[in-house]
């Protein structure tokens, strides 16, 4: 009789599976990581093969980029000294660059908010800040997250996935860009 667990841990091993066109939506730009990359990159038992997907983003040129306020959220989770060095590594190793807070994102967060409506009512305040970042610089700018919710199809679009199989789960991410509004002519 064949052993059921056994099985599942020989030929289940976590698998990184970007949609066809993922890295085609990147060109030219740059990419915005939600605090869930971190996250996960930390503590999912495969952490190496989520770096090793870093690394194949980074090989194609593509700058990985932060708010303060992503580096901020993923830090407030240490609980040691040791652990907050090691989860800063961790970001600084990752990162091309941390953006700073500029205070010309407050009123495209408050549209931000004012477009999300009862949808964004969840969203934190480095969603919403993410959300500003991918405003001002649509052209050259998109956003890899799994909280699919804190994004609605109201406000941004999803441009391509990548899913992320694990033996017990299946994790989506979204490649996400802000989604431009074109007035109507009169």
């Amino acid at each position: 009789m064949w052993n059921r667990k056994n099985i599942w841990k020989e030929k289940m091993q976590m698998r990184i599976e970007p949609a066809v066109g993922f890295y085609d939506c990147l060109k030219g730009k740059s990419l915005l990581l939600d605090t869930s990359v971190f996250i996960d990159c930390l503590f999912e038992s495969n952490g190496n093969k989520f770096k090793k997907f870093i690394e194949e983003i980074k090989s194609k040129d593509i700058p990985l980029v932060v708010p303060h306020a992503v580096e901020i959220e993923y830090l407030k989770g240490a609980k040691s000294s040791d652990e907050h060095t090691s989860r800063k590594n961790l970001i600084h190793g990752i990162v091309d660059q941390v953006l700073p807070y500029t205070p010309d994102l407050d009123p495209m967060m408050e549209e931000i908010c004012e477009k999300m409506g009862q949808p964004g009512a969840k969203a934190s305040y480095t969603d919403i800040l993410l959300g500003a970042i991918l405003k001002k610089y649509h052209n050259h700018l998109m956003l890899l997250s799994k909280n699919l919710l804190d994004f609605p199809s109201t406000v941004y679009s999803m441009e391509s996935f990548v899913t992320m199989i694990y033996p017990r789960s299946i994790l989506n991410y979204g490649l996400y860009e802000y989604k431009q509004t074109t007035k109507k002519p009169d």
